[in-house]
């Protein structure tokens, strides 16, 4: 089942449509005319459910004289009802009761079931709320739903709103927006009116959540739909989901080699939407870009350091180390390599034996932040006391184990 959802303002520009007429030019070009372009987008799309959203002061008694027949005498029931709404249309008044008998009139010139619901003006943030709340309400246990936004009436706030529920309608309440349109008035040429689509947006959105996230937790994952989208080879965009899994299990040498790849990809820009998130996206893949894996680890350790993933950071600070007294041909994407390489630095064999103490002591730092116990050293046990004292301690280890 799909659903659109509509808005209805409040206009006195026609005397009998309340909107001006004009006619739409569709992104496929065909065109309706009309005054009321949710209308004419259900003629078009065909949903199987229409919900119309306005407020107390939208202009319901003009939307329903609209699609009223001209035969009134055989629907003299509805007579009351009508002068009704008229009346609360001019007091500022209308609420769902006054809708609810009146859909029907709508519903017989659409061709699909009609909900006429009343929202809050938005004034504050708890109407603007409500307004997110109604529109969930209306697709409520409909999950498998998709659903089209139509922001083109209403108030001049409500395509912000409109947008923020759509976001909210696909992350929280699982609903598919196919699209967003907007019939732009302000934009005819040559008596045609562009509908424009604004599903972009979301995009954006879908962007800056994936980019965020990875910052919060380091994982590529969610990038990896949106780079499809933006034109990535299946290819690169397993490497992005392979690089995701192994970075997560601490193989950083082998997650640099499945994000190399998608240099040349970053490098020629992405296309449409995604080119805003160039550079941002190559600014958190640069540490994998180091020809020495000492530095590349050193720039992931500062990194995860300044977005106060501490774990991952003495980690990767223990890893830089390790991998900066690696000799020529040793497989650093092999753990059994640090293995052998952490018991020669121990042995006095390899590394500088003044920074033993150093290594150690971010060592304890790494086991006690990954098995959420206590650590028996004291100077650990003061540091993880205190979030300012461990990044102070996280910050000074890595200043003296790493290169630059």
């Amino acid at each position: 089942m799909t659903t659109q959802i509509s808005f209805l303002g409040k206009s006195q520009i026609d005397n009998r449509t309340g909107y001006r007429t004009a006619r739409y030019r569709f992104p496929d070009g065909s065109t309706a005319e009309t005054a009321f372009f949710g209308l004419a987008l259900a003629g078009k799309l065909h949903p199987q459910r229409l919900v119309l959203l306005g407020t107390s002061g939208s202009m319901w008694d003009t939307l329903v004289e609209n699609q009223a027949p001209d035969d009134r005498p055989e629907q003299p029931n509805l007579e009351q009802p009508r002068l009704e709404l008229m009346d609360a249309v001019r007091a500022d008044a209308v609420n769902d009761a006054h809708l609810a008998p009146l859909a029907p009139l709508v519903e017989a010139r659409i061709g699909c079931p009609v909900t006429l619901r009343i929202i809050p003006y938005g004034r504050d943030a708890q109407e603007q709320i409500a307004i997110l709340r109604v529109m969930a309400e209306a697709v409520a246990g409909r999950t498998q739903d998709g659903v089209t936004l139509d922001v083109t009436h209403g108030l001049r706030h409500l395509p912000m709103l409109a947008l923020v529920a759509a976001f909210y309608l696909e992350r929280v309440q699982g609903v598919e927006v196919a699209e967003i349109y907007y019939g732009a008035l302000e934009m005819t040429q040559d008596g045609l009116s562009p509908v424009l689509s604004l599903k972009g947006l979301l995009e954006v959105m879908d962007w800056v959540q994936a980019l965020a996230g990875f910052d919060r937790d380091s994982d590529y994952g969610p990038l990896a739909p949106l780079l499809e989208r933006a034109g990535a080879t299946g290819q690169q965009v397993q490497h992005l989901r392979r690089a995701a899994y192994v970075e997560r299990v601490f193989n950083h040498e082998l997650a640099r080699q499945h994000l190399l790849p998608l240099r040349g990809l970053l490098r020629d820009g992405l296309p449409g939407v995604a080119a805003l998130f160039t550079d941002p996206l190559a600014r958190r893949l640069e540490w994998a870009e180091g020809t020495a894996a000492p530095i590349r680890l050193a720039a992931m350790a500062r990194h995860r350091y300044q977005q106060g993933d501490y774990l991952r950071a003495a980690i990767a600070g223990t890893t830089g180390f390790l991998a900066g007294m690696a000799r020529p041909g040793e497989r650093l994407s092999d753990f059994s390599t640090f293995e052998a390489i952490e018991q020669a630095f121990r042995d006095g064999q390899r590394g500088n034996p003044d920074l033993r103490q150093d290594y150690e002591a971010l060592k304890r730092l790494r086991n006690a932040l990954a098995h959420g116990t206590p650590p028996r050293h004291d100077e650990s046990r003061r540091a993880l006391a205190d979030e300012d004292r461990l990044k102070t301690a996280i910050a000074s280890l890595l200043d003296r184990l790493l290169p630059g």
